[in-house]
């Protein structure tokens, strides 16, 4: 256990120790994991946007979308290692990014998408 690690929000506030329960880990990272322990997944705002962007590099990270509702979602998953799962991939993600790349796709989507 770390327990000088933290979640902090961009105001740089507290919101989960790594020591409280839920223990967040690699397989708990869907929204639900978060409701009751963050602020940010009540806000009524986020309710309101209908929009969202996945990025994963697993396919258990195509979950972390359970629990925020939204109309159209573009999934991007980043098959660093283990090309045999290619396959799966393609038929999980909407785009497959291969190797250890920088951001600069997902950048690029976000900028094309805002204008």
């Amino acid at each position: 256990m770390l327990p000088h690690l933290c979640l902090v929000t961009r105001a740089n506030s507290l919101t989960h120790s790594l020591t409280e329960e839920p223990l967040l880990h690699v397989f708990n990272k869907k929204a639900t994991s978060f409701h009751s322990i963050s602020p940010f997944f009540k806000r009524d705002d986020l309710l309101q946007r209908k929009n969202l962007l996945l990025i994963g590099d697993s396919l258990g990270d195509l979950t972390m979308s359970e629990g925020i509702p939204h109309e159209n979602i573009i999934k991007i998953g980043y098959l660093n290692d283990r090309p045999e799962r290619l396959p799966q991939y393609v038929d999980a993600y909407d785009i497959v990014i291969l190797g250890d790349p920088s951001m600069d796709v997902v950048l690029r989507i976000l900028q094309f998408i805002t204008g």
